[in-house]
């Protein structure tokens, strides 16, 4: 995933609010509190007032310290109801048959009164609709704090577009789809934002759980992409995305191997084509898949640390 942005509001307003505005009000002071030693900092200088205070946090957006940032980011997303529709629909599940170089997108939205507490929630267009090329940059020159504002959250950020690598695939739990910048995505899970920041390093071969209820199917004959990790389990690539490498396509997976320079001590690139399918379901009850991503964001599921996979290719 993307690094995860906080939504940056202005303080200017936050703490007079027209009646009706409770919780606005007390965010208003909450902002107030955690951002006085950066308006001392940064702008100690400047005579409070005719929003000279608001413009010099908006100049500083990059230096706030990270309790500024969340406090501004709850206090934006107070003042507008969530928009989308949070949760699985009861019997709806998502099948996808040809799903080889399935192109999609991913939104996420952090949804909660505060970053200790909140839940990321996990929209993806896959059998709902397509994923623009370049979605990324429409929400990108919006900003991500406008697409986090807008559907009243806190944080927000998108998955630029990936293309699966698995040949059919299911999700068991499936939400109502919603309206990303004019692209329909289905919620299809959630993970509490703790969790979701520990593993949103974006350091590459870092494998970290996700909460994933379905089933990733790769039939025999099909080529798939391998990485074997120096404690014997193996990583088979379940998308991938030039986003990162644009010289990167489809044909040139198979010379992904030279490309590597950070892989690990031990660690080995490999190609195999399947003699037999290989499924992989998060197993139950806790649904968590051990997924990492290499160094050009490809993303790899695990095999051979539980029973997700019916063997380790």
């Amino acid at each position: 995933m993307k690094t995860v942005v906080a939504s940056l509001a202005l303080i200017g307003a936050a703490i007079i609010q027209p009646a009706g505005a409770e919780d606005r009000l007390i965010a208003g002071f909450d902002v107030a509190k955690a951002c006085s030693g950066d308006i001392s900092k940064l702008c100690s200088g400047i005579e409070p007032g005719s929003g000279r205070i608001k413009e010099c946090i908006k100049a500083n957006a990059q230096q706030l310290s990270t309790a500024c940032k969340e406090a501004l980011a709850v206090m934006i997303a107070s003042g507008k109801p969530v928009d989308v529709t949070l949760g699985a629909v009861e019997g709806k599940i998502i099948h996808v048959e040809n799903a080889h170089n399935y192109p999609f997108c991913e939104f996420g939205l952090i949804i909660g009164d505060s970053f200790d507490t909140a839940e990321a929630h996990i929209f993806n267009t896959t059998g709902t609709s397509d994923c623009p090329s370049r979605l990324d940059d429409k929400i990108v020159a919006a900003g991500p704090e406008a697409f986090a504002r807008e559907h009243g959250a806190i944080a927000g950020w998108l998955n630029p577009r990936r293309y699966w690598m698995f040949d059919e695939f299911w999700v068991y739990e499936v939400g109502n789809p919603h309206d990303f910048a004019g692209v329909m995505a289905s919620w299809m899970g959630k993970l509490p934002f703790t969790a979701l920041k520990a593993g949103a390093s974006g350091t590459p071969y870092n494998p970290g759980k996700i909460y994933r209820n379905d089933t990733f199917k790769f039939k025999a004959g099909t080529t798939v992409y391998l990485l074997d990790a120096a404690d014997g389990g193996t990583f088979v690539m379940q998308s991938w995305t030039d986003h990162y490498e644009p010289s990167l396509t489809y044909d040139k997976l198979k010379d992904l191997g030279p490309m590597y320079k950070k892989l690990p001590e031990g660690w080995k690139f490999r190609i195999k084509v399947l003699d037999s399918d290989l499924e992989v379901t998060p197993p139950a009850p806790d649904h968590l898949a051990i997924v990492m991503q290499d160094e050009f964001r490809n993303t790899f599921q695990g095999c051979g640390y539980d029973a997700a996979c019916t063997y380790k290719p």
